[in-house]
């Protein structure tokens, strides 16, 4: 395993409009919850914070915020000592947690009006109708919050964190709880919102992650793993593209479409050689890209080819759209590697790795 993880390079990024967090550690007793997590968030970025149940991202948020003490490390934010000057902090930092801590008996609006009043905030009664309508929720305003839905007490939740002019907003998976309907519509809240702060948003929805993140961080028990746009990640750990087909016969193969697709792997085969020096004019057998197919549960089959083919796309759908019928297609789809993919590659890098070192530790102990 390692500590610092892979990162896109970025540049322009000295200035303090941001949150930089170095070597934050997090122990209970012998455990290490978060292992020297070292990450800088920008202004006008949301950072989506991924990992499963465990990984350290809540208590990363919680350290943050001031719920938990951190057993070493530090966290600057817009200049400001973070974890050592609550106090001064505090009017900066929106929080929308994991759990809702919400009056319950007291109604939406009181709610808003409450938390308004606590940030100091002048003008109340324009910004609450304003929270209000931004989250759907003005004819619910005079209902108790612990009446209301559990999606609308999460809208209601993340509503209170945004008010005011927070700085740093720490959104906990902020759209647990809601439909799907309203978690889109939620999700444009959140990006409208993003403008002059620093976002980071924790969420086990990969499509959710997808929409809004400007960078996405892996963590895993307790490390970054990787961190980087989504397109630097799938680019860095997908698995290529992937073309779904349709035949246009169910009792007739593909054996001439998956010819051509293998005519133009074998030619990225060749701009590679070429790339790198080899005079080589045909290349060995062994040496060329291959599909992967397969058939999904919703009984699509997909080729899944490298990235390396890019280049040859145009070409190569020029030549299907030209002659679907003799290639036996129907329709089809490209799509590249989505982000779940990107994880889930990830999570079995990481799973390799700790069967090696389970392995060389087998090893030693035996040569001992």
């Amino acid at each position: 395993m390692f500590t610092q993880g892979i990162l896109e390079g970025l540049k322009g990024t000295e200035s303090e409009d941001r949150l930089k967090i170095t070597n934050l550690v997090k122990k209970y007793g012998a455990k290490t919850v978060v292992d020297h997590l070292t990450l800088t968030v920008f202004k006008n970025e949301i950072l989506v914070l991924l990992g499963h149940n465990g990984a350290g991202k809540t208590t990363t948020i919680s350290m943050l915020t001031g719920l938990e003490r951190q057993t070493s490390g530090a966290a600057n934010a817009f200049g400001i000592d973070l974890l050592n000057n609550q106090e001064e902090v505090t009017d900066f930092i929106g929080i929308c947690p994991q759990e809702n801590v919400l009056f319950e008996k007291m109604t939406c609006e009181e709610n808003l009006q409450f938390f308004c009043r606590f940030k100091g905030l002048s003008n109340i009664d324009a910004i609450v109708e304003d929270s209000l309508g931004k989250f759907n929720l003005t004819a619910k305003k005079d209902e108790l919050a612990g009446k209301v839905s559990g999606g609308q007490k999460r809208k209601l939740q993340l509503a209170i964190a945004l008010l005011g002019d927070s700085k740093m907003v720490l959104l906990d998976e902020p759209s647990s709880g809601m439909d799907p309907t309203a978690r889109r519509e939620t999700w444009e809240v959140i990006k409208n919102a993003r403008a002059g702060r620093v976002v980071i948003l924790t969420t086990h929805y990969m499509d959710e992650a997808e929409a809004l993140a400007d960078r996405v961080a892996i963590m895993s028990k307790g490390q970054l793993q990787v961190c980087g746009s989504s397109l630097f990640l799938k680019n860095k750990y997908g698995t290529g593209y992937h073309i779904e087909v349709d035949k246009l016969d169910a009792n007739r193969g593909l054996e001439e479409f998956e010819e051509l697709l293998n005519s133009y792997l074998a030619r990225t085969h060749l701009a590679r050689s070429k790339d790198s020096g080899d005079d080589a004019i045909v290349p060995e057998e062994t040496n060329i890209p291959k599909f992967e197919k397969e058939v999904n549960d919703a009984g699509v089959l997909t080729y899944a080819v490298s990235q390396d083919l890019a280049p040859f796309f145009k070409e190569l759908f020029e030549k299907v759209d030209a002659n679907l019928s003799g290639l036996n297609l129907k329709s089809y789809n490209l799509r590249v590697s989505t982000l779940e993919e990107v994880f889930l590659e990830i999570g079995k890098m990481e799973s390799k790795r700790e069967e090696e070192e389970a392995e060389k530790v087998k090893r030693d102990n035996f040569v001992e």
